[in-house]
């Protein structure tokens, strides 16, 4: 009888998954009473746990993704961690606590070095589409910690949602805190602290914290 690779995945889809798994360094721990879902992407060392139940994260779509060095870590329950096609991302780590949180990366976002995405206490961070990533990128929606007025012994530091509009590109060691909202088509450059303000599209932001330096700007990935 002759040996066909071809039939032996039709029929056994579930073990070829496995072994691709095994192949890639790929890990996912605590799936049960949770979803996993990806389509049309590569996926090499892959760390995936979740610590509770019906989470969800779907990672791709129809256009092909690359990604490695994925780390995506889920406390709590009804999180949704939403990565899709066409996205490119090296060492990316997400971080979900508490419930109700969400991440979403949308279609053609470059992510091109070490990048943290963490949210607590229903809070979301949407990354737009066609967005670029440098290294050494951190954006948080809450502080993990309360901080407490002492006169009234109250909690003062809600987490915040964080929103990066459409072909925004992130400069290489920049911090965004809880509650900023970034316009489509904006720059923020290298070494900059974003806390927590809202930006108009095609804006230019640097300093800590940051402020916008420059308006009515566009970029290009490419050199011209």
């Amino acid at each position: 009888m002759k040996f066909k690779i071809k039939e032996i995945v039709k029929r056994h889809p579930g073990l070829f998954s496995r072994i691709y798994y095994c192949l890639m360094n790929n890990r996912v721990r605590g799936v049960r009473g949770n979803v996993f879902r990806h389509q049309n992407v590569f996926l090499k060392r892959m760390r995936l746990s979740f610590y509770g139940v019906d989470n969800e994260v779907v990672l791709g779509g129809k256009k092909p993704s690359a990604m490695s060095n994925l780390h995506i870590a889920i406390h709590g329950s009804n999180n949704k961690v939403i990565v899709e096609g066409g996205v490119g991302a090296k060492d990316l780590t997400i971080y979900c606590g508490d419930k109700g949180c969400l991440v979403h990366v949308k279609e053609d976002t470059m992510i091109s070095g070490k990048t943290e995405l963490a949210v607590m206490e229903g809070s979301k961070i949407v990354v737009g589409h066609d967005c670029l990533f440098s290294a050494n990128i951190t954006l948080r929606a809450g502080d993990s910690h309360s901080v407490i007025d002492a006169k009234t012994g109250l909690r003062i530091n809600p987490s915040k949602d964080i929103i990066v509009g459409e072909h925004v590109w992130i400069g290489n060691t920049v911090i965004i805190t809880k509650g900023t909202i970034l316009g489509e088509n904006s720059i923020v450059a290298t070494g900059s602290v974003v806390t927590g303000k809202s930006f108009p599209k095609c804006s230019a932001l640097g300093g800590n914290p940051a402020k916008c330096i420059k308006e009515g700007v566009n970029w290009k990935s490419e050199k011209i």
